[in-house]
């Protein structure tokens, strides 16, 4: 055995991990096992495959040691049986704790045909036995247990109604499993516990353990937490299971173990296993020396030592010295926790920005997980910081699970007041709040609080008398036909004795009645982009599914009173939880501060400390108490973890792996302006003359907060509106308010407060002085200044932006998906040329439809990325994620294509159609002295032997209004036909439509379960809802009228009317949405400057558009 002992975790880490390279690299074919604690599996694998540049593990492979005896079960035999989830494991001890507190029990009746009875069987070791050989010579008396105080618990029946007591009791079991403690252990130590509580808790756990150990047995099933033990019982037998040779020629590695803890009785003889069959074993020890002298914080390192002493005689000793280089420490007050987390993302963000550091270097620990999990979860949306949350959440605050648990209690008995309410607010009921509301005052007002409160009432009675109300009334019945269903669910349940049927009924209307708002719930977080919050409630559902084949199972033989059966599904529910896996290749990290001990990092932000969390403090010590854990420690010999012991030494080694771990940069923050609050840490860290230390004070101050648009924009409307700071504004700090602020010089216009927003003007001269050297003009130009003129101010006369940073989006996206379409289509054209009929086209579009597929297309990529620029899309960290989902979006969207010609018979004649045309007769705009050429792109322009189509690629949906073209809102299409006409006038348009990039699987993906589409479905959406097809004249009069809309827009440029006044014709389409100025304007979303103002509905104003295109002719002004 090769052992490796550092004080540096990462050195330890990048020693094994080069040495496994050089393994595989000398013989790719030998095999190899990286063992390392679950929670470092996934990061160590991409590590590995970084670090060495490596393609793939090809025979090595990372796991845990759960995921090793699956791996070797999985070569001999082992993974055909019932495996025990959590949930079903609480499920089972439930059961036990209420089959022992019954009274008169009856017998159940297993399906093997087994009986098992309701009383906890005694064992063969009895305590009197136990006694006597420890107390020889002792007399029987009264501290003797009788036989029949044997069969019941002493101290846990009295918790069997308590939630979640299973759950916890599940965890005992399992550290019992993971250190080998017995029932006889258990039972020994209770005759010499020092007080009766502890003797009877003891005890009770023994007789816990026995009987579970039974169940289990007599149900045929396997505790996960004994994976190791069968795994140890599998390797003993090594010389008789022929497909584990290969363990011969296997080299192994274990690492992060020793850190917080030494190894568990399994996993010590997991490794004594390993060291016999394995061609090498390596283990590394967090420790800085062997000897006495070994700092009491590597503790835990020590008594891993001195295990793989014990456990191997021959152990090859090497140290990877460290040498510690001290990060550069900030140390931040912040006035609360929202503006702490503001200045932690925006530095982020900086950092990002300004430096080489990439996401993933990145890591922000959590003193206080609970209090800021959903803070951090905001922010990073605000400052669009991409992170990966690493925590494992218990699922029964979901929502999904919560109505369980409302339906529950409503079906135990006649609801009352209390429960009804419950089930109405657990959000599946399909009323509206509104309703529900209503409901609760009806029932306060009337008096219904006890279930025969409701069953008395006569709602028509009282709506004859007067004493209810119409509404009143109506709020009745609506609520009542929604509880009618869970009424005669109740009395259906409550007439089964089985807990198996019981449960198929509660199973069957969940699925009928509240999956399909569940399903909606799922679709619409995504749309939101809430994407953990739909993982979870998905997770929910997939966990109840999986539960209930297991508890049927279990419950077939158990016949139930509604109450036990509630407190059995309760107590399985207790125990559904939901981990993170990390995703995205360059996300920030979050945990909390165990967690991020062990993630390596440059930068690291702990964030939330105060006098009482850092250092961190410990958990909660369980049902099984720390003097009790050590009592048993101390008489079975054998090691139990306990906090007394274990916790001060992990903590104090938590702390100085976070002060000492990250290689570049250290934030430590605290949500408080007191420094009397601060951790100790914290202030001994002040103390260092080369400590940065900062102070949030000044609510206006600029600072690492202002590094997202969004947040400046908030700081500086909350700082204009404020008499005193207003004047004191450091304007210099935000994004082109420098250039306002000159501006403001010479034209009086801008930032001041008393200013209205929406009357500002620009002296004419100005404006012409900028606008009158450029000869062209686009189309996007004029709708922009159409949407809001002072929008239209910033981005094309004053050119604003903020500092170029590159990140994936939806337009660079759009601009390669673009090019690819250009290449593609621009294929079947060349195919197309010297094809005359209509059918032998159709025909050639066929056959060119056919070839499209993800492989054939994958040429196009690398030509569009070299056509658009966009070169970090080729990036190894970018490729991977982008060009499948783009493949897949130009894949689906030229297979419509294909259908749209097909089907009318319009083929392709030119793509990315640029205009104007050198040489040549090209539409021009005037207005006044301003005279500019049109320029922009057409798509597409598809022809047939009746006229041709202008197509434009679009990658959200867009639809050609009326209304909009009326408002200068959306010129597009009908411009590129005005020039198109202008060009050829003998050519014959037909329509213009949109066509939007399509994706079959997220158009699919309705809900949790996916529906099948057709293709005429999705051309109808992708296209036929987005064009319009008219005849010529009226095509001719819409781009005539575009085209003069286009000269008054020009027109009111030249007058200087920059007022900030978005054109809204629609709820929920203001511009201000995504605008980048609003700081500038003073917006306030309450003022109800950008709402929707028609008086009207939009469908019946889109008529009113339409005729004032038709009556509109040509030379009247606009």
């Amino acid at each position: 055995m090769k052992l490796y002992y550092s004080t540096d975790p990462n050195l330890l880490a990048n020693r094994c991990l080069d040495e496994l390279n050089e393994y595989t690299r000398e013989d790719p074919m030998r095999r190899a096992f990286l063992i390392v604690p679950e929670s470092m599996k996934a990061d160590l694998e991409r590590r590995y495959l970084e670090q060495h540049n490596k393609q793939g593990l090809m025979m090595a492979e990372v796991l845990s040691f759960n995921r090793l005896a699956y791996r070797l079960f999985s070569e001999v035999g082992g993974l055909a049986v019932q495996r025990l989830s959590l949930a079903g494991k609480s499920l089972l001890l439930q059961n036990i704790l209420q089959r022992a507190g019954n009274k008169n029990p009856n017998e159940r009746k297993v399906a093997t045909g087994t009986k098992l009875s309701t009383e906890v069987p005694v064992t063969a070791t009895s305590d009197q036995a136990v006694s006597d050989s420890l107390n020889p010579g002792k007399s029987s008396s009264t501290e003797q247990i009788s036989a029949a105080e044997e069969r019941q618990f002493r101290r846990f029946a009295r918790f069997v109604g308590r939630p979640g007591f299973a759950t916890e009791l599940a965890t005992v079991i399992g550290d019992f499993s993971r250190y080998d403690i017995t029932a006889t252990d258990l039972r020994a130590t209770a005759t010499i516990a020092p007080t009766v509580i502890t003797r009877d808790k003891l005890f009770d756990f023994a007789l816990l353990l026995e009987h579970y150990r039974e169940t289990l047995a007599a149900y045929d099933l396997i505790d996960p937490d004994q994976d190791l033990d069968r795994l140890a019982a599998l390797l003993r037998n090594f010389n008789k299971e022929p497909r584990l040779a290969f363990l011969k020629e296997t080299a192994v590695w274990v690492l992060g173990f020793g850190e917080t803890r030494a190894f568990t009785a399994q996993e010590q003889e997991i490794l004594g296993q390993l060291e016999r069959h394995c061609a090498s074993l390596t283990v590394t020890i967090n420790c800085d020396r062997l000897d006495e002298r070994s700092d009491p914080i590597y503790s835990h390192g020590k008594d891993t030592v001195r295990q793989l002493q014990r456990l191997s005689g021959n152990c090859d000793w090497q140290q990877i010295p460290s040498t510690v280089k001290k990060p550069s420490v900030t140390v931040v007050y912040a006035p609360d926790a929202r503006e702490e987390m503001r200045f932690v993302f925006g530095e982020i963000r900086r950092l990002l920005i300004e430096s080489d550091f990439r996401g993933r270097d990145i890591g922000i620990a959590l003193a206080e997980p609970d209090t800021y999990g959903d803070l951090i979860v905001s922010t990073a949306q605000i400052y669009g910081i991409p992170i990966f949350i690493d925590r494992r959440k218990a699922l029964s605050q979901s929502s999904f699970l919560r109505h369980i648990d409302a339906l529950l209690e409503y079906i135990l008995t006649r609801p009352d007041y209390k429960t009804i309410m419950l089930y109405l607010r657990s959000g599946y009921s399909q009323l509206s709040i509104q309703t529900i509301d209503d409901y609760d005052n009806l029932c306060l007002a009337a008096g219904l609080i006890k279930p025969h409160d409701f069953s008395g009432f006569d709602p028509e009675r009282l709506l004859a008398t007067g004493k209810l109300s119409p509404c009143q009334y109506r709020t009745w019945q609506q609520v009542r036909a929604v509880l009618k269903p869970v009424d005669d669910l109740g009395a259906l349940v409550r007439q089964k004795r089985s807990g198996a049927n019981k449960l198929e009924l509660i199973f069957t209307w969940l699925l009928k009645h509240s999956f399909p708002q569940l399903e909606n719930r799922v679709a619409r977080l995504r749309q939101n982009e809430e994407k953990e919050a739909a993982l979870i409630l998905a997770s929910s559902w997939n966990q109840w599914l999986e539960f209930k084949e297991e508890a049927l199972s279990i419950m077939r033989s158990l016949l139930l009173s509604q109450l036990d059966f509630t407190r059995l599904l309760r107590a399985a529910l207790a125990g559904f939880s939901h981990s993170s896996i990390p995703v995205g290749i360059d996300s920030v990290r979050v945990g909390n501060l165990r967690q991020m001990t062990v993630y390596p990092t440059q930068v690291l932000f702990v964030v939330g400390t105060d006098e009482n969390n850092f250092p961190p403090r410990g958990s909660e010590e369980g049902y099984l108490r720390d003097a009790e854990r050590m009592l048993l420690s101390e008489h079975s010999n054998k090691k139990f973890p306990n906090h007394k012991e274990d916790l001060p030494i992990a903590r104090e080694w938590q702390q100085h792996r976070l002060l000492t771990g990250p290689k570049s940069k250290l934030h430590i923050s605290t949500p408080s302006l007191n420094r009397d609050q601060a951790s100790l840490v914290q202030k001994q860290l002040e103390s260092d003359p080369e400590t940065e230390i900062i102070s949030l004070a000044l609510p206006f101050a600029p600072s690492a907060a202002w590094n997202v648009g969004q947040i400046a924009r908030l700081r500086l409307n909350l700082a204009l509106s404020d008499p005193i700071e207003r004047h004191n504004l450091q304007v210099d700090w935000l994004i082109g308010l420098q250039a306002l602020s000159r501006l403001d010089k010479d034209t009086e216009v801008g930032l001041y407060p008393e200013r209205e927003a929406e009357e500002l003007i620009i002296p004419s001269h100005l404006v012409e002085s900028v606008v009158l050297p450029r000869a062209t003009i686009s189309v996007s130009q004029l709708q922009k200044y159409n949407h809001c003129p002072y929008s239209y101010f910033g981005t094309y006369l004053l050119r604003l932006r903020e500092r170029d940073h590159w990140q994936p989006s939806a337009r660079e996206q759009g601009s390669l998906l673009h090019a690819m379409m250009e290449l593609t289509i621009a294929e079947l054209i060349r195919r197309l040329q010297g094809a005359k009929p209509p059918s032998s086209k159709a025909e050639i579009t066929e056959n060119w439809s056919r070839s499209l597929t993800i492989a054939s297309l994958d040429k196009y990529f690398e030509n569009a990325i070299e056509m658009t620029g966009l070169a970090h899309f080729n990036f190894p960290e970018t490729r991977g994620q982008m060009k499948r989902r783009l493949l897949n979006h130009l894949t689906a969207t030229l297979q419509l294509t294909a259908e749209q010609i097909r089907r009318d018979l319009l083929f392709p004649e030119a793509v990315e159609w640029h205009f104007p045309l050198p040489g040549k007769d090209n539409f021009t705009l005037k207005s006044g002295l301003w005279q500019a050429t049109l320029q922009g792109t057409v798509d597409r322009v598809d022809t047939g032997t009746d006229g041709f189509v202008l197509i434009d690629y679009k990658r959200g949906g867009k639809q050609i209004l009326y209304a909009d073209i009326v408002h200068g809102l959306n010129l597009q299409l009908p411009l590129y036909l005005k020039v198109y006409n202008q060009l050829y006038p003998q050519a014959i348009p037909k329509g213009l439509a949109y066509f939007t990039f399509a994706d079959k699987r997220s158009d699919n993906r309705k809900g949790i379960m996916p529906t099948v589409t057709s293709n005429s479905e999705l051309l109808r959406d992708a296209f036929d809802k987005q064009s319009i097809v008219l005849e010529q004249e009226k095509l001719t009069l819409l781009a005539d009228f575009a085209a003069e809309r286009a000269r008054s827009s020009m027109a009111n440029i030249l007058k200087g009317d920059i007022g900030a006044r978005p054109t809204v014709l629609r709820a929920g389409q203001s511009p201000c949405s995504y605008c980048a100025y609003k700081a500038h304007c003073q917006y306030d979303d309450r003022t109800g400057r950008d709402r929707a103002r028609l008086d009207v509905t939009p469908a019946q104003y889109e008529k009113v558009a339409e005729a004032k295109i038709a009556a509109w002719r040509p030379g009247e002004v606009l």
